[in-house]
């Protein structure tokens, strides 16, 4: 295609969430191939931006390949009426004609914000909902337009669309907790030597079939706190992140979370870049100058040079 038609695509791909999760995930698994079977970096610990917790799944081989989930994502209802498409789960919790256009009652903002004075916004408005939280000063909402349209005004702060094809984060979920938990009801692999972490209070993820599954429902339910998670991670003696998915927000927002303490955070794709250069770059910065930033293995810099040469 075209270059504006692959910016069609990807401004329509946010209302095809299904696809869009396909995107995430597989873009996930290949990068964490490319960095662990190429260039030997090896994960110590691992944790997601929401979805990214699926994508952590398959990318560190907890689960096997995504291919039967995505059959099943494509023949079960939560995500082609329930909580996408129809939204069927919001037009019976807000009573929405069954006539009202798909995508008129769900809109997202990001919202240049604390969450603290975002909440306070909100009050007791049941149609607009904190989704996510970034940073200290940034937050994600959802609900009807002009709603959210009025928390907005209400903050007199900067803000943008958010891309949200569906339902998530918040407790109008919680109606297809069930049908979330049968999503992923996944046979899991034993994996050793990683440290997995979750959004749901902020922990250690237990590597159980039908934990990991309820542990995901449970995710879709709640908000993310995601400086929280970031600061879990932190705590326990993580100092170097590598973000393997699509895009360098979660670079950003470890970046803004950890300012001014010992870290580094480094984006494997970054926008406006191809992938052999993000690549380059991203070795670049985790390449070790001196005994003390020892990070990689020793062949890393021959496999450096040869894929330098390679591009």
């Amino acid at each position: 295609p075209s270059e504006d038609g692959l910016r069609a695509i990807a401004r329509a791909l946010p209302e095809q969430p299904i696809d869009m999760f396909e995107n995430g995930i597989g873009n996930a698994v290949c990068f964490t191939e490319i960095m662990r079977d190429i260039f030997g970096v090896q994960p110590d610990s691992a944790f997601g931006y929401s979805m990214g917790e699926i994508s952590m799944m398959y990318a560190l081989g907890i689960w096997d390949g995504p291919d039967a989930m995505s059959k099943t994502l494509r023949s079960t209802p939560v995500f082609q009426t329930r909580l996408a498409g129809r939204m069927d789960t919001l037009r019976e919790a807000w009573d929405i004609p069954a006539d009202a256009p798909d995508g008129s009652f769900w809109t997202g903002f990001t919202l240049l914000a604390s969450a603290e004075d975002t909440a306070k916004a909100i009050g007791d408005d049941p149609y607009v909902k904190l989704l996510l939280i970034n940073t200290s000063s940034s937050c994600v909402i959802a609900g009807k337009p002009e709603n959210c349209g009025a928390v907005i005004e209400k903050l007199g702060c900067d803000y943008f669309p958010a891309a949200l094809g569906d339902v998530i984060h918040c407790d109008l979920v919680r109606a297809d907790y069930q049908g979330l938990s049968d999503l992923h009801l996944t046979p899991v692999n034993e994996v050793e030597g990683i440290d997995f972490y979750t959004a749901v209070d902020y922990k250690h993820l237990e590597v159980d079939m039908q934990g990991i599954a309820d542990n995901i429902a449970e995710m879709y339910c709640n908000p993310v706190d995601f400086p929280r998670l970031i600061d879990t991670v932190y705590e326990e003696g993580n100092r170097i992140f590598l973000e393997l998915g699509p895009r360098d927000q979660c670079t950003k927002a470890i970046g803004a979370t950890l300012h001014g303490k010992e870290h580094l955070a480094v984006a494997f794709n970054r926008k406006g870049a191809t992938d052999h250069v993000s690549l380059l770059k991203s070795l670049a910065l985790l390449y070790p100058t001196n005994e003390k930033e020892l990070t990689l293995k020793l062949s890393l810099k021959m496999n450096l040079i040869r894929i330098a040469f390679n591009f």
